[in-house]
């Protein structure tokens, strides 16, 4: 049987020296012990300068890989879309499960261009499918108590993956947990957007096209992108 070490011992992190060192005995002369770190076993951890979280097995979460149809050939939509997923994946706990069951699901997506022949007139999950379809550059906006409010594309996207994730879900289901994912993103990228959604209604979508040159131009209709 081996055995297994269980003893805590409690170590400093610290900016400079032959720190951390066991609790008791002194870092370098000139610098201040950082935070407490208990450790399980007897190996400390590595040396850190002060303030610098050590992160064991951390990094950027990444999102599974799906299945992509529709203008994968127009660059900026394709890169719209990963970057989406990466920021979702990373910026909301909830998103991350609502991701991860839509891949268990086998949930594909389609990139549109709303208003287009081949983009129908919103973002929307079709059950029979079981596909997202998406613009990455137009936003939804819609009136809630006379009053006109909106969501930037990334949290479009995050409502039909509820709905990927839990096909046949109420839309206020939906709705709540996607203002979940619109919190949680809003307090991890200090950014605020609406996350108060009471109501679903037909939503009207705006444009957002800011890309115009010879290599890419994905104007409304225009197929020559890419």
């Amino acid at each position: 049987m081996t055995k297994v070490d269980t003893s805590e011992s409690v170590y400093h992190t610290a900016g400079a020296g032959p720190c951390p060192q066991p609790d008791g005995q002194p870092c370098e002369e000139g610098t201040e012990p950082g935070p407490e770190v208990v450790v399980v076993g007897k190996n400390p951890p590595p040396a850190a300068e002060v303030g610098t979280p050590i992160i064991i097995g951390g990094g950027t979460p990444t999102p599974p890989t799906f299945k992509v149809s529709g203008r994968t050939w127009c660059q900026p939509a394709k890169s719209g879309f990963d970057e989406a997923m990466s920021k979702l994946y990373e910026g909301s706990a909830t998103a991350r499960q609502v991701i991860d069951q839509a891949h268990s699901n086998n949930a594909a997506f389609n990139l549109i261009r709303i208003d287009t022949a081949d983009g129908g007139k919103q973002d929307l999950f079709d059950t029979q499918n079981n596909t997202v379809s998406w613009d990455p550059f137009s936003y939804p906006s819609w009136d809630e108590n006379g009053v006109t409010k909106s969501v930037p594309a990334i949290l479009a996207l995050a409502h039909e993956i509820c709905h990927a994730a839990s096909p046949g879900s109420p839309e206020m289901d939906i709705i709540e947990k996607a203002n979940k994912i619109a919190t949680e993103y809003n307090g991890y990228f200090g950014t605020k957007f609406e996350a108060g959604r009471t109501t679903h209604g037909d939503g009207k979508y705006t444009n957002t096209d800011s890309i115009a040159s010879t290599t890419f131009s994905i104007s409304r209709g225009d197929q020559s992108c890419g």
